[in-house]
């Protein structure tokens, strides 16, 4: 809420600073209430920093809990009243779907921090020109995590959150480990939400017993999948069984921890992209803020200070800033940024194990 309120503030002195003109001016649209609030905590301290760095101005928007309407009404505000040079978010993945369409047609820049440029242009090859996924193709890290979850079994229970992510990643998920060998003998899909995961948990338990060496893989979000643990140890089932981690447990791993503890948890799985992030700026965050960096949190910062650098000499056309952005040298706190022939930001995949409460790198 502290920062919720420090961004209002922003505003104010924003609105009272209009008249000049040759001020950069960035819209943020992040979760700062909801499911994902503590990614739009993170994402504003750094853009905060960024823009003290940058001397540029920001506004703010809540795009909620991946809330299509409020992030729609907040990039329509953003644009058309607040005149921002260009746009950061949204951070969900269905809600920065949802703002492309209205970017394109206003011609305005946006960045997605936590977004990978095929899921771009997979919506349209002419949003190429509008936008800019600053995270490395996501399909790669759920193929290599398929490959890691064939190694430990060759038939897998699916859970998943209905989301447009969530189905996505499934979806990449499933084709390689089919095309591995291996078998989804279950594919169920639960509403974030949900409070009572015992009989999907006792149908499991009952699938697990008949087939020998099953995963299981909740791809929920946070708070869903934390509750499933519960429930699991309350019915005292699924002993024995393989749970899958991911991404999402490694994003976020300390309220993981803090409500199931290091044992329940020990050995967990996640495929993700090699750290690049500069150790001075998770310092900077800590120090100031006390918050630290999640997926992305790193490419808000660089967003702001080599996009409001590049903006002051595109006079605000999409085109010129997203392609100056990809094509200027350029290395900032998340790393140098590179695009391969795809337009995918370059990057490692690795596979990182649980170990004491630590995630570390697989040799």
């Amino acid at each position: 809420m502290k920062k919720f309120v420090l961004s209002i503030l922003a505003f104010i002195f924003l609105f009272s600073c209009a008249s000049q003109s040759d001020e950069v001016v960035i819209g943020a649209i992040f979760p700062l209430t909801g499911d994902y609030s503590s990614m739009g905590e993170s994402y504003l301290s750094a853009l905060e920093i960024a823009a003290e760095q940058a001397n540029v101005k920001f506004i703010v928007e809540n795009e909620g809990s991946c809330d299509v309407k409020s992030a729609l009404t907040a990039a329509q505000k953003l644009v058309t009243i607040d005149k921002v040079d260009f746009l950061i978010g949204p951070v969900c993945l269905i809600t920065f779907n949802a703002v492309l369409p209205f970017a394109e047609e206003n011609n305005i820049a946006m960045f997605g921090p936590s977004v990978d440029q095929t899921i771009i242009d997979e919506q349209s090859e002419t949003y190429k020109n509008v936008a800019v996924g600053l995270y490395p193709a996501f399909h790669k890290t759920w193929y290599q995590l398929a490959e890691e979850a064939y190694k430990k079994g060759k038939k897998i229970a699916v859970l998943q959150t209905v989301d447009e992510g969530p189905e996505r990643n499934v979806a990449k998920f499933t084709d390689k480990y089919e095309e591995l060998g291996g078998d989804i003998i279950l594919h169920e899909r639960v509403d974030a939400g949900t409070k009572d995961f015992r009989t999907l948990l006792l149908k499991l338990d009952n699938l697990a017993k008949k087939k020998s060496g099953l995963i299981i893989w909740p791809h929920l979000a946070r708070d869903d999948r934390i509750l499933f643990y519960k429930q699991k140890d309350e019915l005292n089932v699924l002993q024995g069984a393989y749970l899958l981690g991911d991404l999402f447990i490694d994003l976020e791993l300390q309220p993981f921890l803090d409500a199931l503890g290091e044992e329940t948890l020990e050995g967990v799985i996640s495929t993700t992209y090699k750290d690049a992030m500069s150790e001075e700026f998770k310092k900077a965050l800590k120090n100031k803020f006390n918050v630290d960096p999640v997926l992305g949190t790193d490419n808000v910062y660089d967003a702001v200070v080599h996009g409001s650098e590049i903006s002051k000499d595109c006079n605000k056309n999409s085109e010129c800033i997203i392609s100056r952005f990809k094509n200027t040298d350029y290395a900032g706190v998340s790393g140098k940024l590179e695009f391969d022939e795809t337009g995918n930001r370059v990057g490692t995949v690795v596979t990182r194990i649980l170990n004491n409460g630590t995630f570390v790198i697989k040799n």
